[in-house]
């Protein structure tokens, strides 16, 4: 059986096709439409890599990037009724006493309750985070702050994001759906 008008192949054909062989059988207005596309898309993930300070975050950035986008979470947001606002990198967080960056910050707004939340992802590079006491206790300093400003904190190490940044990725947005289920009852 046809597997449609276009390709003219089989869907056993179809399985065994590469990706390269059938964008080949399209006709030229939409292979450009796709090219075009493409480079959009491209130009989008580079721009959200532009203010990322280390490796672990563009690779975090590129999945957060990539989940955001992806019909699951859309799904989800949507019978959540919230709105992930954007994934913001180097976001400036004014707390009672100083100004922190931290490395991401996906500011969320709750469409029923008419209200903003700001979930915060660190990306703990071994460099920077925890070597010596004083960098642990202002790591520690730095969080409670964030936390009584309202904020969630999510911590991933370099080595988790490394082995698995699609992961670290899924855990960020379950973490914010999770709690919009929660205080949705």
């Amino acid at each position: 059986m046809a597997r449609n008008k276009f390709f003219k192949i089989t869907d056993e054909t179809f399985e065994n096709m590469a990706y390269k062989d059938v964008f080949n059988t399209l006709e030229p207005e939409i292979q450009k439409n796709i090219n075009i596309f493409l480079e959009d898309e491209f130009r989008e993930m580079l721009f959200s890599l532009i203010d990322c300070e280390t490796p672990i975050e563009r690779l975090l950035s590129l999945y957060l990037y990539k989940q955001s986008f992806s019909y699951q979470v859309i799904k989800i947001q949507m019978e959540l009724g919230i709105d992930v606002i954007e994934i913001a990198s180097q976001y400036r967080i004014e707390t009672e006493h100083k100004t922190y960056f931290v490395d991401f910050a996906i500011p969320v707004y709750d469409l029923r309750m008419r209200k903003g939340k700001i979930f915060i992802i660190e990306c703990d590079g071994h460099d920077f985070h925890e070597k010596t006491k004083e960098q642990a206790q202002r790591d520690k300093v730095r969080e409670r702050a964030l936390v009584k400003q309202g904020c969630t904190v999510l911590r991933f190490t370099g080595s988790e994001i490394f082995r698995q940044p699609g992961k670290c990725a899924s855990e960020v947005f379950d973490t914010i759906f999770n709690y919009y289920k929660q205080i949705r009852g």
